[in-house]
């Protein structure tokens, strides 16, 4: 300051201090947060936005039933995609003494491309009923497609507040091109951080308004599945470039939140190693050291080197531009939660090298680059199992295990889950043209078929009969050709999308006793073991007293026979 204007100062009147704004921003920031709080409760009050504000919705004529809630999943999504969870529904109240499973992950769990009914969580369900029998056993398929890790960090506390006794966990190889993936199609980009900002600020009714009105999306619910594949023929992604490195990265951070909420609240968690089409699945977005890989791994193949051979395909796939498959690096961060504690992991590449005759991970295992067929979900199930069964929260009934289960879908769900797989092999097809071509070609070869179910394949897809509908037709037609095993087959299916249906459960049951063909009886035994898990039936437990005793089982018949008596003494006297 110049000596004038300090003797302007001294000689003037006093400078006056300039007023404190901070005060006033506060006040003016906290009105507006009022306000918006204020709205908020508004729209909640008059019900706007209640459909996909919960993860798990009550079903509408079993209010004490819930499942996942599919509104909720198009928060993860652009282009109004809506996921179509499993049908899995479970106590809202559990109860006492029962066991609750819940798995998580993408497609594979939800069973594709069969239906969810013969994926591997089913096949778990079933093998925990026959082991706990009398028990309350509730296996929830919580897999949807493209989820990844974002989904099961935003849903953890819902997940703990429903109190599983254990969480399966097979998540990983959507990190890419899956649901706020690091490469994904589906979702708005944008880094690790603002991802987890907009999911939180996605439970508000206010700011899901205001995104749906400001987005202009206009897609047709549905397109966003063949914009995923097509996404990975698409977006390339080189390895150990930045976009690789996200993906592991935000897979890392992401279940470690996961695990530790989990552990917090003392619930086990089981995950599966990532495993995938090694030998019969050449790169889709090959750079030319993965092409050259891959063709080395087939002569070192032929000259009969399998250990090789298997370094070199997982070489080439490390090396594919299109990151369908996981890279190494996501078990490597499973390993390294399993040694923290955090998990325990069940190691599923064994399974997938034992069925080939090559012993690397191939097309007798998969059925494309990654989704096993139903004897490797069925296999799936049982290396779950065997970590499961001693869980302290099962009550084991001391049965012998079956010496045989049928684990083959039947004619209509084999051909069914065919079709699928052709789609997604248009959907990665080169031109729509192809598209159309895979798709068309797998129905017509269905409707040349001379097999009855065959054809119900093409009218389920030409006339679009329901998966409900689709099995009833099945059964009338397999009961009319006496087809005994097919007709059994789809009851037991039917019995997981009809779980509240007590006379269609008793009706499934009667026809299962009645097959003459020993054979079958361990088919007949899960019906019944699963219509004792759905209604809690005591009279459920004397016919499978029954069935055992045909199988030459005296000790576990009175096993049964007992277990029934003592849950007759104590049902209440009505």
């Amino acid at each position: 300051m110049t000596a004038a204007s300090t003797e302007a100062v001294e000689g003037g009147a006093p400078a006056r201090a300039r007023p404190k704004r901070w005060p006033r921003v506060l006040v003016a920031a906290g009105l507006v947060l009022v306000l918006i709080g204020g709205l908020e409760l508004a729209l909640r009050a008059a019900g706007v936005g209640a459909d996909d504000h919960a993860v798990f919705a009550p079903l509408p004529d079993q209010e004490d039933y819930q499942m996942l809630n599919a509104a909720y999943l198009e928060r993860y999504f652009r282009y109004r995609l809506q996921p179509t969870p499993a049908f899995t529904p479970f106590r809202a109240e559990k109860e006492p003494g029962s066991f609750r499973v819940f798995v998580l992950g993408g497609s594979t769990v939800g069973g594709f491309p069969y239906r969810y009914y013969l994926g591997f969580p089913a096949r778990l369900q079933h093998r925990l009923e026959a082991f706990a029998a009398g028990q309350r056993i509730e296996v929830v398929n919580l897999g949807f497609f493209a989820a990844n890790s974002y989904a099961l960090w935003d849903m953890k506390e819902a997940l703990v507040a429903q109190s599983p006794d254990a969480v399966v966990i097979y998540a990983g190889h959507n990190e890419y091109y899956g649901a706020l993936g690091a490469g994904s199609a589906l979702t708005t980009p944008g880094p690790h951080f603002w991802k987890r900002i907009v999911l939180r600020l996605r439970r508000w009714v206010l700011y899901r308004a205001l995104e749906r009105l400001f987005s202009g999306e206009t897609e047709a619910v549905g397109a966003g599945a063949s914009r995923m594949l097509k996404s990975a023929r698409d977006i390339t992604i080189t390895m150990d470039g930045a976009t690789y490195r996200a993906g592991v990265a935000q897979f890392e951070a992401n279940m470690r939140g996961v695990l530790h909420v989990f552990q917090q609240a003392g619930i086990p968690v089981y995950a599966g190693t990532l495993i995938s089409n090694l030998k019969d699945q050449p790169p889709r977005n090959p750079t030319e050291g993965a092409l050259a890989d891959y063709e080395w791994g087939q002569d070192l193949l032929a000259q009969g080197d399998t250990t090789g051979a298997r370094v070199a395909f997982v070489a080439a796939k490390e090396k594919d531009e299109a990151r369908l498959r996981a890279p190494e690096a996501m078990n490597e961060v499973l390993r390294s939660f399993d040694a923290e504690g955090l998990l325990t992991l069940v190691n599923l590449q064994p399974l997938a090298v034992a069925r080939g005759p090559h012993g690397i991970e191939d097309e007798w295992f998969f059925l494309d680059h990654l989704h096993p067929d139903y004897e490797g979900y069925d296999a799936i199930a049982e290396a779950f199992f065997d970590v499961l069964k001693t869980h302290p929260a099962l009550a084991p009934s001391g049965l012998q295990r079956a010496s045989e289960t049928y684990i083959t879908p039947g004619a209509f769900e084999r051909s069914h889950g065919a079709v699928q797989i052709s789609q997604m092999h248009g959907a990665l097809a080169v031109s729509q043209e192809e598209e159309a071509v895979a798709m068309v070609g797998m129905l017509g070869l269905y409707r040349t078929s001379r097999h009855y179910l065959d054809s119900l394949t093409v009218e389920t897809f030409i006339h679009g009969l329901s998966g409900e509908e689709a099995l009833q037709v099945g059964i009338r037609r397999a009961r009319s050709q006496a087809d005994t095993l097919r007709a059994m087959l789809l009851y037991r299916s039917l019995l997981h999308v009809r779980p509240f249906d007590t006379e269609g459960i008793a009706e499934a049951v009667s026809f299962a006793e009645a097959a003459t063909d020993t054979t079958l009886l361990p088919l007949s035994e899960e019906i019944v073991f699963r219509a004792l898990n759905l209604t809690g039936d005591a009279a459920y437990l004397d016919r499978l007293a029954a069935l055992r005793l045909r199988q030459g089982l005296p000790e576990d018949a009175a096993r049964l026979k007992a277990m029934a008596e003592e849950k007759q003494s104590a049902a209440p006297v009505q």
